[in-house]
């Protein structure tokens, strides 16, 4: 099998490797004019193994039978190919253009849907993980010859995918119903999970337009897993990032609102620049802007912005962190930096300047000891009563005009 895959796909063979014995039928007809034909191959695959993700693996000791018939005449050729149970493969070849007209694979327990024109492919399945096919699929297309010869098997035109399991990013999206079209200028994904539901587009002006993420929502329970592999797989580079614009209009992430989400980054010298991060809940506001800068296999990142809040101490609250503040709102000033990417915050490398400002309001739940006093003896407490205020008498707390602090 190297052999032949050398010769003709060469990014395949560390994925499939050994040998295997075959038997044909082929059955030829001479007409007056033209012949027709039908023909079979047969392989049991025994002594292949393949690394390719499932349900294309095997081990070198298992049998996966693979079965090739096809049939035609002068003109064209019908050719349907089965791979154990899982995977079954038709198409329409005329021979006049060298490549199939109409062809349709299906993976899984995946039903063989009415071919149109063109390459499509439907798959159902228990699990996938996009990190395997990621690195799979990136390796056959860079392996496309650039040429204007007609390729046996163009481009999908069509991709539909159903799965109780997709792993991606190191997130579990479930009850996956996925459907890809290929148009001119890119490719529109419009997908649906339990965890989301937005419209994906890709450009296939990569690095000029990039990707566009419109989604009604997300949420993400739990953070999967910290997996190096997978971090050594989409480990971010300068010259294959695209640009990327982000929109989501209701997120959480570990039952925490994060309300309206949009992010717009752009390709810059240094890396990437961050045009724009902008969070709104019904509490909050963050608005900010910098660079995500990367070179030498190493990410660091930068932000500039402000925050506000209506109620500081219901923001809080809804990141599950009773803070005892009341009735205040907040405002920040902040110029931070960490090494990593934009979502790799971390406190270790964290540095920077934030500057904050709380407008009136109290703490609860503080034990007074003499301090109260304060509190109702100060001027704002004055103008509180003569607005029939008196918050400061019968709560619980420590009041406050306002509290101004630093950070560097």
């Amino acid at each position: 099998m190297t052999p032949l895959l050398t010769t003709y796909h060469p990014t395949l063979v560390p994925y499939l490797t050994g040998n295997s014995t075959w038997n044909g039928q082929i059955d030829l007809t001479i007409l007056n004019e033209g012949f027709s034909y039908s023909a079979k191959i047969n392989s049991e695959l025994t002594d292949v193994s393949s690394t390719l993700p499932a349900p294309f693996a095997k081990d070198k000791e298992q049998t996966l039978p693979l079965q090739v018939i096809s049939q035609g005449n002068q003109r064209a050729s019908s050719v349907q190919i089965n791979l154990g149970e899982a995977i079954e493969f038709n198409g329409n070849f005329p021979h006049q253009d060298m490549q199939f007209s109409r062809a349709h694979l299906a993976i899984g327990d995946a039903e063989l849907v009415g071919m149109g024109l063109g390459f499509s492919i439907s798959a159902n399945l228990p699990e996938l993980d996009v990190t395997q096919w990621y690195q799979v699929l990136d390796s056959l297309i860079t392996d496309i010859p650039a040429t204007e010869e007609p390729l046996l098997l163009e481009a999908p035109k069509r991709i539909f995918i159903n799965a109780d399991t997709v792993l991606l990013g190191g997130q579990r999206l479930t009850d996956l119903d996925m459907v890809a079209k290929n148009t001119s200028d890119s490719w529109l994904l419009d997908v649906n999970a339990k965890q989301t539901r937005m419209e994906v587009a890709i450009y296939k002006d990569w690095l000029g337009k990039g990707i566009n993420i419109n989604a009604d929502f997300i949420q993400l329970a739990e953070w999967v897993s910290d997996d190096a592999e997978q971090d050594d797989l989409f480990a971010p580079s300068y010259q294959s990032l695209p640009p990327i614009s982000f929109s989501c209009a209701r997120c959480s992430y570990l039952e925490n609102d994060l309300g309206k989400i949009d992010i717009k980054l752009s390709r810059a010298s240094t890396g990437m620049r961050i045009d724009n991060i902008r969070l709104k809940n019904s509490d909050g506001l963050i608005n900010a802007e910098g660079d995500w800068f990367l070179a030498n296999g190493k990410s660091s990142t930068r932000l500039i912005g402000e925050f506000s809040s209506s109620d500081f101490g219901a923001f809080l609250t809804g990141f599950n962190f009773n803070s005892g503040i009341k009735d205040s709102e907040a405002s920040s000033n902040f110029d931070l930096s960490w090494q990593k990417a934009p979502y790799e915050f971390n406190f270790e490398t964290l540095n920077g300047d934030v500057d904050w400002h709380l407008s009136d309001g109290y703490l609860t739940e503080v034990t007074d000891k003499g301090s109260r006093i304060f509190s109702l003896l100060s001027l704002e407490s004055l103008v509180r009563k003569l607005t029939l205020d008196f918050r400061d008498v019968f709560a619980k707390g420590f009041f406050y005009d306002k509290i101004d602090g630093s950070l560097e």
